[in-house]
């Protein structure tokens, strides 16, 4: 155990975070100024604390004034009257009196960071939102003015990466996120042809085959029970004598359809082997039929579409360019060993304009949005009101990024702001306010849809039914053209079996009355 002795109570430190009013006397009058720092008197009766007033010197600000650029973003940054009133009232928002007129992850963030350093913020908004670097090598948007000392800090949250400058420093991270590209939603499959997508072709071209080697193995069945027993079938209906072999093959084959599509054959079989082959296939036919069924259901109580791009592989093969209207983004998709992504590069393209509007409904090409910021966007704008999205985020997101303020180097409250951004962090309010906000934006938009939204109950129509009498229209015309090739050829069968029959009877004819040949006899 130590003796310590304490060699002085009384010291001096300058805080320059200490205001005090000042009278300036002018010839206009008497001006109130606010100064900042002077010296304080300290009295410490022990080391421990001294020890105390090291650590926790100073802790706020007391109203300092800093400069800071902020801009509106979705779901990030969102005025207070267009977020959720719920959601602006609870305590998750309890630092809503400092961060003014927005609310959203970034916004309360900054306003939680005010409430405890205690500093005046004086907030402006820049004119080109994030910025970036223009050909003459100067910096525009909100790097810019952190970068000239415009502004203190950026309170909007961006990917930590290279921005071609070394100026520019980063707090501690507020959240991970990813680069994900956002393809235009596949097309709806209309309701004609949902109908025969209720399997898929090796399902339906199974169930054709199948069914046919079952008809060709029913005549089978027929015809080796009709050799046992003399060629002959006793119906139960009655006594007549009926030859199976009257059943041709197609005739069992059309039998066959007729059981798989729930129908009923023409002749009830007779004997075991037949029966037990039929209860296998009636059994068959119920799950299949079952089941086209329930899937046709489906295909018209609810919207199919084709399949979506769910990977870059396909996203290029598709042929589809990528765009954003963020020129710090150029690059994002290089790569040293990636082929896949090497060839996207080489799509990649700058737009002036918001790209994602022209990814949704001219679909003619593809955008880049974070991952999380993505759901809240399609929501509140690329969603129809029966809830069916107009894009589709591909599964496979080329990168992956912290995010965090930006400050100008050296700025020397960066300490201090990061142990209070790691403090949210390590408590889970970072996450926690990102994930209430999002929820709160997403609810608030899917609710007032609900309102809006009619009744969808309805009855069936001719054009939910239209499938069904395309496949009768079909049927008609071809058995209209096959009844009108065998009545041709019938009349043709028919007139060469006339001009034979006439022929033979006029060959009987002319033989008839042939001259006779006279013979006389001298």
């Amino acid at each position: 155990m130590y003796n310590l002795s304490l060699l002085f109570q009384h010291f001096y430190q300058f805080n320059p975070f200490s205001p005090s009013k000042h009278t300036l006397n002018t010839d206009e009058g008497i001006i109130d100024m606010d100064i900042w720092g002077r010296m304080e008197t300290s009295y410490l009766n022990d080391s421990t604390s001294l020890t105390h007033w090291a650590q926790n010197y100073p802790f706020t600000y007391n109203g300092y004034p800093m400069t800071s650029v902020m801009f509106p973003r979705l779901p990030t940054v969102v005025k207070w009257t267009e977020l959720p009133k719920p959601f602006a009232e609870s305590y998750f928002c309890d630092a809503r009196p400092y961060s003014k007129d927005y609310g959203g992850f970034d916004a309360i963030t900054f306003g939680n960071l005010l409430q405890i350093l205690n500093f005046t913020p004086y907030t402006f908004r820049p004119v080109n939102e994030y910025g970036y670097q223009l050909d003459n090598g100067t910096y525009i948007g909100s790097i810019g003015d952190v970068l000239y000392s415009k502004a203190g800090f950026s309170s909007n949250g961006r990917f930590v990466q290279d921005y071609g400058t070394s100026e520019i420093e980063f707090m501690y991270p507020t959240f991970f996120d990813k680069f994900c590209i956002i393809a235009p939603k596949a097309q709806q499959i209309p309701q004609w042809l949902a109908v025969f997508r209720c399997f898929n072709p090796y399902v339906w071209t199974l169930f054709l085959v199948s069914t046919t080697i079952l008809g060709f193995i029913w005549y089978l069945f027929k015809k080796w029970t009709c050799y046992l027993h003399k060629n002959r079938l006793i119906t139960k209906k009655t006594d007549e004598l009926i030859s199976p072999l009257h059943d041709t093959i197609p005739v069992a084959i059309i039998d066959m359809w007729l059981i798989m599509t729930s129908g009923v054959p023409s002749i009830l079989p007779y004997h075991s082997v037949e029966r037990l082959f039929m209860t296998g296939c009636l059994l068959l036919s119920l799950t299949i039929g079952g089941t086209f069924q329930g899937s046709l259901t489906t295909s018209y109580s609810t919207k199919s579409y084709y399949a979506d791009i769910h990977t870059l592989k396909q996203l290029d093969e598709s042929g589809l360019p990528i765009g954003t209207s963020s020129r710090n983004l150029a690059n994002i998709l290089d790569s040293d060993n990636n082929p896949v992504l090497n060839s996207l590069q080489k799509k990649f393209i700058i737009s002036s304009v918001p790209v994602i509007d022209q990814t949704a409904f001219k679909r003619d090409i593809c955008c880049i949005e974070r991952a999380s910021d993505i759901t809240v966007i399609m929501t509140t704008t690329f969603e129809l009101a029966d809830g069916s999205a107009l894009l589709h985020v591909i599964e496979e997101c080329p990168r992956s990024y912290h995010l965090a303020f930006i400050v100008r180097k050296g700025w020397p409250f960066l300490t201090r702001f990061n142990e209070i951004v790691m403090r949210f962090s390590e408590a889970g309010f970072l996450f926690l306010w990102y994930e209430q906000a999002e929820t709160a934006i997403i609810l608030s938009e899917r609710i007032k849809r609900l309102k809006d939204l009619k009744d969808t109950l309805q009855a069936f129509s001719l054009e939910d039914m239209q499938t069904a009498f395309y496949i009768l229209l079909i049927g008609l015309i071809f058995c209209t053209i096959i009844f009108f090739f065998e009545l041709w050829l019938g009349r043709r069968k028919e007139g060469i079996r006339i001009r034979e029959k006439t022929k033979e009877i006029g060959d009987v004819m002319c033989n008839a009355i042939k001259p006779r040949k006279v013979f006389y006899i001298n």
